[in-house]
């Protein structure tokens, strides 16, 4: 086969046309109150400024409060949008994974080049038992590839099978 012949058809799938997996859907909740603690807290904060500052008018409390409940609807409903359509799809040589509403991005790493794959859970990812997958390549210190919003099991699960087909992809090298 020559050098600039493309790789036939049958072989290869476009990665737009990938039938991704999507997360759990406790993962919308976790997306749901990281952005609402995001835009209440500050808004909390700011009125206790103004109020014990004692240059609270009413009109200035309810401005920031209806602003700050514009802005939390907003960022709510964009970040629910963003995790919806979050997703992956294991292939025979590699893991994809598509993320992003505006600027949408869908990474792959071949498994021949996967490093180290680790699963990790914050407090709020164990109380609504959720669990991130994140995946090294060789040569880079920071995680190629991170897919949050993972049952647990699940994600040991692909944790598993991602390392043992990269062993297999790599002693095959």
């Amino acid at each position: 086969m020559e050098a600039d012949t493309p790789i036939p058809p049958p072989s290869w799938r476009p990665i737009r046309q990938i039938d991704y997996q999507p997360v759990s859907p406790a993962y919308l909740t976790l997306v749901t109150l990281t952005a609402v603690a995001t835009i209440l807290l500050p808004s909390v904060a700011l009125l206790t400024m103004l109020i014990f500052r004692q240059q609270a008018t009413l009109p200035l409390i309810g401005a920031t409060v209806l602003l700050s409940m514009l802005l939390m609807l907003a960022t709510v409903v964009i970040r629910r949008l963003k995790a919806q359509r979050l997703g992956y799809a294991l292939r025979p040589g590699d893991v994809v994974v598509q993320s992003g509403l505006i600027w949408q991005q869908r990474i792959s790493l071949p498994l021949s080049r996967l490093q180290h794959v680790s699963v990790t859970q914050g407090p709020l990812e164990r109380r609504l038992n959720l669990a991130t997958l994140n995946g090294y390549s060789a040569g880079s210190p920071q995680a190629e590839i991170v897919l949050p919003g993972l049952e647990p099991s699940l994600a040991e699960q692909l944790r598993q099978q991602l390392m043992d087909h990269a062993g297999v992809q790599s002693d095959e090298s």
